[in-house]
């Protein structure tokens, strides 16, 4: 993860707390990189034969942000994309989702 904040860090500058919290805005607009150098990784990288959920990108939850109800914000990271959830249950809800669009069941 530091790697990864270091590659972000200078080209990037962190919105405002306004723009930040406001989940509908997806996209680097609405990134920290120096919440990844304190962030857990849920899963590991995507390898040959990975299991469900490694072809979504890195799962990372975000230490820096927790939120009265003791839930914390978690990135979705992939090398093309990013998306941040303000719950756990709102990240696996979408990844369920599209894994449901994508086969037609479960």
């Amino acid at each position: 993860m530091e790697e990864f904040a270091e590659d972000f860090e200078d080209d990037l500058t962190e919105p405002e707390d306004e723009e930040y919290f406001d989940y509908s805005q997806r996209g680097a607009s609405a990134f920290r990189p120096r919440y990844a150098r304190s962030s857990l990784a849920l899963n590991g990288p995507l390898i040959s034969g990975a299991g469900v959920g490694q072809a979504f990108g890195w799962a990372l939850l975000v230490t820096e942000v927790r939120f009265d109800d003791g839930e914390h914000e978690i990135w979705q990271q992939g090398f093309e994309f990013h998306n941040r959830y303000p719950s756990f249950a709102g990240y696996f809800n979408e990844i369920r989702s599209s894994i449901v669009d994508s086969v037609g069941y479960l």
